[in-house]
């Protein structure tokens, strides 16, 4: 009966007191006598509202059109004239001058990129600086290369990474100019999508490009196509 319930937990709780268990643990208690590991605290840099200068005053490659640093998108329709107008963009900035009627505002070389029509950028090139209004500036600096690593892959970020720290080097030597600008062309060709409309994998290619941006400190570029169907 209820007496009998209670007689038997009454003893439990007795004999409980007289030899208590030890609970179970998942590790030992720690050694105060030996040295224990230092903690690494990361260090986030505050930005003050009084001291915000620089944020509030960016850095332009072109004045109020394209940031010193970033990534930015030139998209249109196939045989827009799309990689003319990169192209002469990067004419702009080799040279120091306006482009669009705006004033560039960081002298510097281009990396090209070219993961489609690769053999037309020197003919390109050479329609560009044949103008009149390229005069006798001589040549530009731009190196581009052909073998584009698959945005999307792994290692593409370290590899793409090399290849600007060359080409940087390269301006440095040959021009005394840094490099201002990256460009790729196109995105659809380098970008190895599976599905171009899922945002998930555009999300991971425009991560690699602002971290190449972040890591050059160069403008980052990506030409693409809008698609042929208009309807």
């Amino acid at each position: 009966g209820e007496a009998a319930v209670w007689a038997t937990v009454q003893s439990g709780l007795n004999a409980g007191a007289r030899d208590p268990l030890s609970l179970p643990t998942s590790r030992p208690p720690p050694n105060m006598n030996e040295a224990q590991p230092a903690i690494v605290r990361q260090t986030i840099p505050l930005h003050w509202h009084d001291n915000d200068n620089e944020l509030v005053s960016p850095k332009w490659l072109v004045k109020k059109m394209l940031p010193e640093t970033g990534v930015a998108l030139i998209s249109g329709q196939w045989s827009a004239g799309k990689t003319f107008v990169v192209l002469h963009l990067a004419e702009c900035v080799g040279i120091g001058r306006s482009f669009a009627g705006r004033k560039v505002k960081r002298k510097g070389g281009t990396l090209f990129m070219a993961a489609e029509a690769a053999g037309d950028v020197p003919i390109r090139l050479r329609g560009i600086t044949a103008t009149p209004a390229h005069g006798d500036q001589g040549p530009l600096p731009f190196a581009w290369i052909e073998d584009v690593p698959c945005i999307s892959a792994v290692g593409a970020l370290d590899r793409m990474i090399a290849f600007a720290k060359d080409a940087a080097a390269g301006m440095a030597e040959k021009f005394s100019l840094p490099l201002a600008l990256i460009v790729v062309d196109t995105m659809a060709a380098a970008a190895g999508f599976e599905d171009e409309n899922a945002a998930a994998q555009a999300q991971v290619v425009m991560n690699v490009l602002h971290e190449l941006a972040r890591a050059t400190g160069a403008l980052v570029i990506a030409v693409d196509h809008f698609g042929k169907d208009t309807s």
